[in-house]
């Protein structure tokens, strides 16, 4: 599952893409060029996002970056080191926050009420999420889609009912 980029406004703010990078120049006021700002690797799936390895791109993963602080590490520099420093940092830390906060995460699996992070069951007083929503329409919740692949169908109900039991 991927993410339509142009819908995220970036070209409103004077960015602009070649073959999946966003960037753009900001002048200093008073100054004598230009300066290029954080440089943005949209080449986005779950896989190239997911720090940890746990499968899901999500806040977990924003602090297993900042974890890696001052690596120099060849494949974290390729996909987190946004602001082309040489080295993972505390900026690079925080636009991968700024992507999370943005909604561009897959949450945690079974988190189905308030993407408050934790795994909720079905109870007597809840009935329990609702299955069979794709991408797009307003029921599908991607912290029920355990295979991200758009949709919430019995895989991910099975996937749901095995995390519950």
């Amino acid at each position: 599952m991927g993410i339509v980029y142009s819908d995220l406004g970036l070209a409103s703010i004077g960015l602009t893409e070649d073959e999946g990078v966003w960037s753009g120049t900001d002048s200093f006021p008073g100054g004598t060029g230009n300066h290029e700002i954080i440089t943005l690797k949209f080449l986005y799936d779950n896989d190239h996002m997911d720090v940890d390895g746990s499968g899901r791109f999500n806040g977990d993963d924003v602090d297993e970056l900042e974890s890696y602080l001052e690596s120099t590490d060849p494949e974290l520099l390729e996909r987190f080191d946004f602001n082309s420093s040489g080295d993972i940092d505390q900026e690079d830390v925080d636009v991968l926050a700024a992507l999370v906060d943005a909604g561009l995460h897959a949450g945690v699996f079974g988190d189905a009420l308030g993407n408050n992070g934790t795994v909720d069951c079905p109870s007597p007083m809840w009935a329990g999420p609702t299955f069979g929503y794709t991408l797009g329409q307003a029921g599908y919740k991607i912290t029920l889609d355990f295979d991200l692949d758009g949709d919430t169908d019995s895989v991910d109900e099975a996937a749901y009912e095995a995390l519950c039991d």
